[in-house]
């Protein structure tokens, strides 16, 4: 049996079964809680429990149901949230947006954005040339195939046969799961997809980049409803990092059939006809097209740069920046088709000072068990 497409609720309760397992591996105490039974699925394996500089850690778990036929594997990967490590936190911090062509990592370019269906060279495609990604959920996922076995593990998993894979995680993980799903479209990384299915479920996702990379998500594969993100309706980690936008961030000049750019040269007009006094309102909206200028961003970066300590991370960065001109945008959004978990008043959520019980996935599992019914 091939994975349908579509959402269906009996693999995404697995799928965050196996989340849940994954942020708990070596962190499991009575606030996180102990996920329930999984049944048909067994452990394949996992990385070392930190995977340098982010301290990330992945599962790989094979599903041993017989409805999988003899010619084929069924697979999951699930990638941990954010832990109590500063380096795991730093990871979420790193919330600036850099362009999702060629974000280089130690070994190597990669890139989180390519859909094309009219076949326009790069530099004419809209979803390439505009698509950001957040640096630090970026980052996260190449480090999970510079620095670990991950590649090498989901082809041994696999053993030549066709594969069924499933991509999951829950909070930081569900960013970088997003991301590694990008990852494996996008970049000759030795994994081969001819023969691969691949389906998605992610939960408690904080958003992975700018609207252009959702839309390129969505293209490449969500549309075929093949990547569900699972969002609680009373956790807050789906609104962040912060969203700013500026008229910038608003598609006024989009390309046209000649690939060319078209100038939006009514709108001042269009002002002037429709406002008693246009001469403050096109003031009040130049002031609005670009509160994020260059000055800002570099003032931000090195606060950044100033606050990590870890060598590594700091070297990373300064290499994309050298590398690439950062987009002046905090235009952040989700990616994935939604689907909106009710949530459910709970007698004491905070911790910390912070809702977080409305993040944990033991909320998220009974909240998904409700759903549809």
């Amino acid at each position: 049996m091939v994975l349908q497409a579509g959402f269906i609720k009996e693999e995404a309760i697995d799928q965050l079964n196996i989340s849940w397992r994954t942020d708990t591996a070596f962190s499991a105490n009575e606030l996180i809680g102990s996920p329930p039974p999984l049944d048909g699925w067994e452990l394949f394996n996992q990385s070392e429990q930190n995977i340098p500089p982010f301290n990330s850690f992945w599962q790989i778990w094979q599903y041993k149901g017989a409805e999988v036929p003899e010619d084929t594997v069924r697979l999951s990967v699930g990638f941990r949230g954010t832990t109590v490590n500063l380096f795991s936190i730093e990871a979420d911090l790193l919330a600036l947006m850099f362009k999702a062509r060629a974000v280089l990592g130690n070994k190597g370019s990669y890139n989180f954005a390519g859909y094309n269906t009219l076949n326009l060279p790069p530099n004419k495609s809209v979803t390439m040339q505009r698509s950001a990604v957040h640096i630090g959920f970026a980052l996260t996922a190449i480090s999970c195939v510079e620095n670990s076995n991950l590649l090498e593990s989901l082809q041994n998993a696999i053993g030549g046969k066709k594969c069924e894979l499933f991509i999951t995680g829950h909070s930081q993980g569900a960013a970088v799961a997003t991301l590694f799903r990008s990852l494996l479209e996008y970049n000759d990384m030795q994994f081969h997809l001819e023969q691969s299915v691949i389906k998605s479920y992610v939960f408690a996702q904080p958003k992975p980049g700018n609207d252009y990379y959702a839309y390129d998500l969505g293209m490449m594969c969500a549309n075929e409803g093949m990547f569900y993100t699972l969002n609680s309706s009373l956790d807050f980690v789906p609104q962040v990092p912060l969203t700013i936008q500026s008229l910038l961030n608003v598609d006024l000049k989009p390309p046209v059939a000649d690939g060319e750019v078209a100038e939006f040269k009514g709108f001042q007009e269009l002002v002037k006809k429709s406002f008693p006094n246009p001469a403050d309102i096109i003031s009040i909206l130049t002031k609005l097209q670009s509160p994020l200028d260059s000055s800002i961003i570099e003032k931000i970066m090195k606060l950044m740069l100033a606050f990590y300590k870890q060598k590594e991370i700091v070297a990373l960065i300064e290499k994309n920046i050298d590398f690439q001109k950062i987009p002046l945008t905090l235009n952040y959004t989700l990616a994935g088709s939604p689907i909106i978990l009710q949530g459910e008043l709970i007698e004491n959520p905070y911790i910390g000072g912070l809702p977080w019980g409305y993040h944990m996935p033991s909320e998220y599992m009974k909240e998904l068990e409700k759903l549809g019914g």
